[in-house]
């Protein structure tokens, strides 16, 4: 449940990354295309902003709560896309 709560806080800064990639760097490419890739590229930008976590070693790893908010967050914007077009 705490890995779940962490990927829902993780979602904002992931939607941020991603939207505003799609409104500026992807606004010529197809809305589903779109969707996928700057999803994809934002999860990865989060994980590297956020660094590694306790990188000498320790249990905690923000990459895998920043990987689930990703596949979190493509349904989110996909069905916010569907319901608006």
């Amino acid at each position: 449940m705490a890995i779940f709560l962490e990927a829902l806080g993780g979602m904002f800064p992931t939607w941020l990354i991603a939207y505003l990639l799609g409104k500026f760097v992807f606004k010529e490419m197809a809305v589903l295309k779109m969707l996928i890739v700057t999803t994809l590229i934002a999860a990865v930008a989060s994980m590297l902003l956020s660094g590694f976590g306790n990188a000498d070693g320790g249990p905690y790893n923000p990459n895998v709560n920043y990987l689930i908010s990703g596949a979190m967050l493509f349904p989110v914007r996909y069905l916010y896309w569907k319901m608006r077009a």
